[in-house]
């Protein structure tokens, strides 16, 4: 991924130090939607935010910001000026850019190759840099997932197709903070973990440890005032 100013992209010379690797937390920051047969009932995996944009910033986690001149600022902890380190799977601002929103995925209990993700929601105030409220999601735990390994019996001889653990948990699929952060609108769902604890195939062992699977349910829409009380908890009229 590149951050930086738009006229060192088109530099005779790349500054390497522009382009950075996605995260090791990427993997929570991804979704395979779908219900029913695994050959055609479910969607390619679908990526959560990697920025988020004020009118005069850019936020990319872990640690970078770019200010309205295209100066780059690394957040320190030491500074007391961070904002989320981890991948969230929304993020959206206020349009006055003071207030952003962080939608999380997370579970219900943490694993050796897991790391458990209480809250829903993040709600931070920008410059000063600091958390104001979180909320805890209210989805309960999702439709079951079909059996690959029966889908694709002679694949399973081959390639692991059974996950080590099955872990529920929930996602923020959406997020929307109204133009001065009093409002801040949430769609939740329930999600199952697919973890694979070891090697994919033989010794490979891919990055990703962890499949987030989301089958078709009903989500439920949640609003939050500025101060995080909850004005609005309604499951959504249908399946999706």
């Amino acid at each position: 991924m590149w951050f930086g100013r738009s006229e060192e992209v088109f530099a005779a010379t790349l500054n390497d130090n522009f382009g950075e690797a996605g995260s090791r937390d990427g993997e929570l920051a991804r979704l395979h939607p779908g219900s029913g047969d695994w050959r055609t009932g479910w969607l390619a995996s679908s990526l959560g935010e990697l920025f988020v944009r004020g009118p005069d910033w850019v936020f990319k986690p872990p640690r970078w910001l770019l200010d309205g001149e295209g100066r780059r600022h690394e957040l320190r902890f030491e500074q007391k000026n961070l904002l989320p380190t981890g991948r969230a799977m929304r993020m959206a601002a206020s349009v006055d850019g003071r207030r952003v929103a962080f939608g999380w995925l997370g579970f219900s209990q943490g694993t050796p190759r897991l790391t458990a993700h209480a809250d829903a929601l993040d709600l931070w105030q920008v410059n000063p840099n600091q958390k104001l409220w979180s909320a805890r999601p209210t989805i309960g735990t999702p439709p079951k997932l079909p059996d690959p390994a029966a889908d694709f019996a002679e694949s399973a001889k081959e390639f692991r197709l059974v996950a080590d653990a099955l872990v529920p948990g929930h996602v923020t699929a959406a997020v929307a903070v109204n133009r001065d952060g009093s409002r801040v609108a949430v769609i939740e769902y329930g999600i199952w973990g697919w973890l694979r604890n070891g090697p994919a195939i033989g010794k490979w062992d891919p990055p990703i440890h962890v499949l987030n699977f989301l089958p078709k349910q009903r989500g439920r829409l949640r609003v939050f005032d500025g101060s995080g009380k909850e004005l609005l908890s309604e499951s959504l009229p249908e399946e999706g």
